[in-house]
């Protein structure tokens, strides 16, 4: 540990850091390789910790299986904050890319890919869960479906049915995806700039939105405390690239900074959930979580031999992570029935059936649905 801080001591100090707003990159294996290692494994871990918070409440909440899962899992942001700062590294990675080598950034086929990624599977979920609120009476008002489809409903959580209450976290993806490609295109050192500034004022507008909550909407709260990890994967993405954060000191010290940084995780979450160490924990809880995520990704993306590796990479661990997004749209019908549900929706609410019709309908959904929109995605590639 005291290695540890010796080292970013040292980055802090070290003149590289001017480079931050430099164009230059000096990451020839990071930027060469087609696919990144690991990331896939990394999102199977995001995945499977979102489902652990919400298994639970398929479950009696008196027993002990339910408690020992709210204890591990807590309620599962810390899978979506994991999903964060995957996404800001992988997206800047390939935006770093496609400008070395075109001089540019086509942002036609950038939002053309995201729309074919995003948006079909998205917009499937949306039209069963108006069949089944047709049919099955789940009293969702017709906004909460208009913010869902338009990706606004982080700014509206008030009135959310469980069914399309995800949906706040692919606004925020979304929102990050309309407006970071531009600003990164049109000026790469205002771009890092206005991340830094966001990841330093998210922090302020936590606890000005918690003690005034109804200025969370004025101060952009919704958007700018969840885009701060979103930021973090992007400077991420940044440094790396150039040279700043040397990917081997991370590799060679992956077992503590897993071995420590993931219990810590759980720790700070557990804290927060319970309302412990608050004047810290809430301003700074989510940015310390995202900050120990960054480590814990670069620590994984240089080949290697060792068992972290080999899981990461393992064909089930790869696999999951594909189906990642599928699991997280669909997961939302299948992981929880609120008591306002209809009885019918609650028959297929139990352990395991849930979970094996979660993975049915998910693989059912990439493999039948959403390859065909991802091989058109391949036909507009940077």
């Amino acid at each position: 540990m005291i290695e540890a801080f010796t080292a970013v001591k040292h980055w802090r100090k070290n003149p590289a850091w001017g480079q931050l707003l430099h164009p230059a990159y000096r990451m020839p294996d990071l930027l060469s390789a087609g696919k990144i290692p690991s990331i896939d494994g990394l999102r199977a871990i995001a995945i499977l910790w979102v489902i652990g918070g919400h298994i639970k409440h398929s479950l009696n909440n008196s027993t002990a299986t339910f408690n020992t899962l709210d204890i591990i899992f807590g309620v599962g942001t810390l899978g979506v904050r994991f999903f964060f700062v995957i996404s800001g590294f992988l997206i800047t990675t390939l935006l770093i890319k496609e400008k070395l080598r075109t001089a540019s950034i086509d942002l036609r086929k950038f939002y053309i890919r995201r729309f074919l990624r995003i948006f079909p599977v998205f917009y499937l979920y949306l039209a069963v869960v108006v069949l089944l609120n047709f049919y099955l009476g789940m009293d969702i008002n017709g906004l909460s479906f208009v913010l869902a489809a338009l990706y606004l409903t982080n700014f509206n959580m008030t009135s959310y049915s469980w069914s399309l209450m995800h949906s706040w976290s692919l606004a925020v993806e979304e929102q990050y995806y309309l407006l970071w490609p531009i600003v990164f295109r049109a000026n790469e050192k205002l771009a890092t700039r206005l991340a830094i500034v966001c990841i330093l004022i998210a922090p302020i507008i936590r606890v000005v939105a918690y003690y005034f909550p109804s200025l969370t909407n004025v101060l952009l709260a919704p958007l700018i405390t969840n885009t701060d990890s979103i930021f973090i994967g992007s400077i991420l993405a940044i440094a790396s690239c150039k040279g700043i954060l040397d990917i081997n000191w991370f590799h060679r010290h992956k077992p503590w900074l897993n071995f420590i940084g993931f219990p810590l995780i759980w720790f700070i979450s557990f804290c927060t959930l319970h309302g412990k160490f608050g004047k810290i924990l809430l301003p700074f809880g989510p940015t310390f979580i995202a900050v120990l995520f960054a480590a814990i990704l670069l620590s994984h993306i240089k080949p290697s031999a060792d068992i972290l590796y080999r899981l990461l990479n393992s064909k089930v661990f790869s696999t999951i992570g594909v189906l990642s997004y599928s699991i997280y749209v669909w997961q939302q019908l299948f992981l929880l029935a609120p008591p306002h549900f209809p009885s019918a929706a609650l028959q297929w609410n139990t352990v395991p059936l849930n979970l094996g019709l979660l993975a049915l309908v998910s693989a059912a959904s990439y493999f039948l649905y959403e390859r065909y929109f991802l091989q058109l995605k391949s036909t507009f590639k940077a």
